[in-house]
C-alpha cells in the first residue's frame, strides 16, 4: 500500500513537471514564431503556422499528465484556445486582400489553414470558443466556394462546409440560412439532377418564399401540378410578390390544360367532373391574373361545356 502511494506521488510530481515543461516549451515556440504579412504566400503561411502547430503538439502531449484540478492543465488549455483562435483570426484578416482581388482560391487556402489549426486545437480541448470559431470559419469558406464559380462542385463544397458548421453549432440561425442558400444555389444549377431534393433541404433549414417557388418550378416540369400549387400557395403566403401570383395562375392554367390534353387527338371526351375540374382551374387562373386573355379564353370555352 505504501509502495503504491509513493508511486502515485511520484507520478503526480512527474505530471506537474511535465505540464510545466510543456507549457513553457509551447510558449517559447509561439514567442519565436514569425508574424504573418498581408497577402502572404502559401509558404509564408506554412512558416507562420509551423511553430504554432508544434506548440499545440507539445501541449497535447503534456496534457497526458493532467489531473482534474490542475491549474497548469487549465492554463495549457487556455493557451491552446488563445493560440489557435489567434492564428485562425489572423489568417482570416490577412486573407482580405485576396477577397478584394476576387482571388477566391487563395482566400480559401488561407481559411482552410485556419480551420485545420482550429481542428488540431479541438482535438486537444473542445471549448465553446473553439467550436464556435471553427463553425464561423467553415461558413465563411463555404460562402467563398460559392463565389468561386457556379458549378455543382463548388456548390457541393459549400454545402459540405455549411453542414459541418451546423453540426458544430446546430442552433445558429445564420448558419442555417447560409446552408439553405447553398442548397438553393445548387438546386438552381442546370447541371444538377437532384434539384428538388436540394430545394426541399433548403426549405427544411430556413423556409423562404423563393425556395418554395423554385421547388414549384421543378414540380411543374414533372407535371406534378398539385404539389407545385401547394408550394406556390406557400410562397405567396410568405411573400406575395406579383411573380409568385403569376406563377400560380400559370400553374392552374397548366393543370386545366393537362386535364383536357388527356383527350387530345380524339381519344375520348372528358367526363363532366373533369370538365368541372378544368373549369375551376381556369377560373382560379383568371382570378389570380385577370388580365391574361389566354386564361380567360380557356375558362370561357370550358365553362360553356359544363
Amino acid at each position: 500500500m505504501a509502495v503504491q502511494a509513493r508511486t502515485e506521488a511520484a507520478f503526480d510530481a512527474k505530471g506537474v513537471l511535465s505540464l510545466y515543461a510543456a507549457l513553457e516549451r509551447g510558449n517559447q515556440l509561439v514567442s519565436a514564431a514569425p508574424d504573418l504579412a498581408s497577402k502572404p504566400s502559401r509558404q509564408a503561411v506554412d512558416k507562420y503556422l509551423s511553430p504554432r502547430k508544434q506548440a499545440l503538439d507539445v501541449w497535447k502531449r503534456g496534457l497526458r499528465f493532467r489531473s482534474d484540478d490542475s491549474e497548469l492543465a487549465n492554463e495549457i488549455t487556455s493557451r491552446v484556445e488563445a493560440v489557435s483562435i489567434g492564428a485562425a483570426n489572423e489568417l482570416k484578416q490577412q486573407s482580405r486582400p485576396f477577397v478584394a482581388d476576387k482571388n477566391w482560391t487563395e482566400e480559401i487556402a488561407m481559411l482552410t489553414a485556419g480551420i485545420e489549426t482550429l481542428k488540431l486545437a479541438m482535438d486537444i480541448s473542445r471549448t465553446d470558443r473553439l467550436v464556435l470559431t471553427t463553425a464561423a470559419l467553415l461558413v465563411e469558406r463555404g460562402r467563398s466556394h460559392l463565389q468561386t464559380g457556379a458549378t455543382v462542385a463548388n456548390q457541393t463544397a459549400a454545402i459540405r462546409d455549411m453542414d459541418e458548421a451546423r453540426k458544430l453549432n446546430p442552433t445558429d440561425d445564420n448558419i442555417k440560412q447560409s446552408a439553405a442558400q447553398a442548397y438553393n444555389s445548387r438546386g438552381c444549377n442546370k447541371e444538377n439532377r437532384n434539384s428538388t431534393a436540394d430545394f426541399t433541404a433548403a426549405i427544411g433549414l430556413y423556409p423562404q418564399a423563393l425556395f418554395y417557388a423554385n421547388r414549384a418550378v421543378d414540380y411543374l416540369q414533372a407535371s406534378n401540378y398539385d404539389s407545385a400549387l401547394e408550394d406556390l400557395a406557400e410562397a405567396c403566403k410568405r411573400d406575395r410578390q406579383q411573380k409568385y401570383v403569376e406563377m400560380a395562375a400559370a400553374a392552374y392554367n397548366a393543370k386545366g390544360m393537362s386535364i383536357l390534353n388527356r383527350y387530345k387527338g380524339g381519344y375520348g371526351r372528358p367526363s363532366p367532373w373533369e370538365f368541372r375540374e378544368a373549369r375551376d382551374c381556369f377560373a382560379n387562373a383568371v382570378q389570380l391574373a385577370p388580365g391574361d386573355s389566354a386564361f380567360r379564353s380557356n375558362y370561357t370555352t370550358v365553362a360553356a361545356l359544363c
